[in-house]
């Protein structure tokens, strides 16, 4: 990502744009909305700091995930570092939405479709007993509940 002035170019830096199945739009757009703090209604209420929204639900924000920076990763949006994401909001504050053009132009650069970095931690998993519960699997325990014994008319008990 390229940040300008009249006088040129003031910054450059890594950014995420989006992953296989969704697409960042291109075009040049003025923004209409920011938020120092956005929470993705669309995506599970997740973190957009210095959000700079230009075309509908798409925007220029910071991200939490650092390691993806410079290849796609995002939703559609154009993830940046959050200290970069600042400088961008804080530029667009200074200057006003009016004043202000998102140019989104080229393709993403290719990226592979398993991630490189470090594995996830697996959860444990119910443990797997063939010809036992359901599929196979044990079910949750469950004690048993003595039911009691209810008084019939005149003082004897069902037997059954």
């Amino acid at each position: 990502m390229t940040v300008s002035d009249k006088n040129g170019a003031i910054a450059s830096w890594k950014i995420s744009s989006a992953r296989g199945g969704y697409r960042t739009p291109t075009g040049t757009y003025t923004p209409h909305y920011t938020s120092r703090m956005h929470y993705s209604k669309q995506y599970h209420f997740s973190p957009m700091p210095y959000s700079v929204f230009f075309n509908e639900g798409v925007a220029v924000h910071g991200t939490g995930d650092l390691r993806n920076l410079g290849r796609p990763a995002s939703h559609g949006c154009v993830r940046s570092h959050p200290k970069n994401a600042k400088v961008f909001y804080d530029l667009v504050q200074k200057h006003g939405m009016q004043m202000t053009r998102v140019t989104v132009s080229g393709k993403p650069p290719y990226s592979p479709a398993v991630a490189d970095g470090p594995r996830r931690r697996r959860y444990a998993q119910p443990a797997y007993q063939p010809f036992n519960g359901f599929f196979g699997y044990q079910q949750a325990y469950q004690p048993k509940v003595k039911k009691a014994k209810k008084k019939q008319y005149g003082g004897s008990y069902n037997t059954w």
